[in-house]
């Protein structure tokens, strides 16, 4: 980690900037691999002149990546087991906590969107290959629940530092209380 600082400012806005291009060209696939060429132009065209992409690509406090991974984890899972049959649903469940809570330990904002976004694919691949209900169902609570939990461990996380800052469980609690409401 002091190799990867040391590199300077410059290097972390890099890396941010290539994983969001990334992963934004992995939705532009799955667009072109379920749609067609002209959509995928759509959406490529979309986002080269999306105002938000030009302010906040880089940006070191947003992190957007972060915003966009776990939708991509959920259509990569989705998309391998409609072409392969196989799944393991507790991997994804596992990769979809790990990018929450990295997510929820760059900042709380937009957690809701994450959350909703997260599980959005289930519905598209539930209609597109007529999942009975109760699958549907199946993979939404297990993958919402882990994405929730690991929004809740990453605010655990953060009151936990808290309270060792100002030496107790009250205080920090207290300044969440506050930090939620004034927000």
């Amino acid at each position: 980690a002091i190799k990867i600082l040391t590199h300077g400012i410059g290097f972390c806005y890099g890396l941010n900037v290539f994983i969001l291009c990334g992963l934004l060209f992995a939705i532009l696939k799955w667009i072109y691999d379920e749609f067609g060429i002209l959509p995928s132009i759509a959406g490529y065209v979309a986002m080269f002149f999306s105002g938000w992409m030009t302010v906040s690509a880089r940006n070191l406090y947003w992190i957007p990546f972060t915003l966009i991974l776990p939708f991509v984890i959920s259509l990569f899972f989705l998309k391998r087991e409609e072409k392969t049959g196989k799944i393991s649903v507790w991997l994804w469940a596992f990769l979809i906590f790990a990018s929450v809570f990295f997510k929820s330990g760059c900042g709380f904002e937009f957690i809701s969107c994450v959350l909703i976004n997260s599980v959005l694919p289930i519905f598209y691949y539930g209609c597109k290959n007529n999942w009975s209900v109760s699958k549907i169902i199946k993979r939404f609570f297990i993958i919402g629940c882990t994405g929730l939990l690991g929004f809740l461990s990453a605010i655990g996380l953060h009151i936990y530092q808290l309270s060792g800052y100002f030496g107790n469980l009250s205080q920090a609690l207290s300044l969440m209380q506050n930090d939620v409401a004034r927000r």
